[in-house]
């Protein structure tokens, strides 16, 4: 009986050991990464020429401050009605 309590006490023992083996950390996150992606309602066609002002972030309800903004879809989105694309390249036939 006394060993059976012993090997208990053992198997506690070296669970608790292992589980403060465990890193842990804590951390806070300052900035937020959102995409957003703006289209026209009647003809569907992608809203390009939009800034920062045009927005805003909320958080828990309350609006919070844009602090990176970058216009990525001027990049990706043109009309190839006209030879060059924006970027420099020509448009596929």
């Amino acid at each position: 009986m006394m060993r059976s309590k012993l090997a208990v006490l053992a198997m506690c023992l070296t669970a608790l050991t292992r589980a403060a083996d465990v890193p842990t950390f804590s951390t806070t996150v300052k900035l937020v990464k959102t995409d957003a992606y703006v289209y026209d309602r009647q003809t569907r066609a992608p809203i390009v020429d939009l800034e920062a002002s045009d927005f805003t972030i909320y958080d828990e309800d309350q609006a919070r401050e844009i602090a990176y903004f970058a216009d990525d879809a001027r990049w990706t989105f043109f009309s190839c009605s006209t030879s060059a694309a924006p970027c420099g390249n020509s448009c596929p036939k």
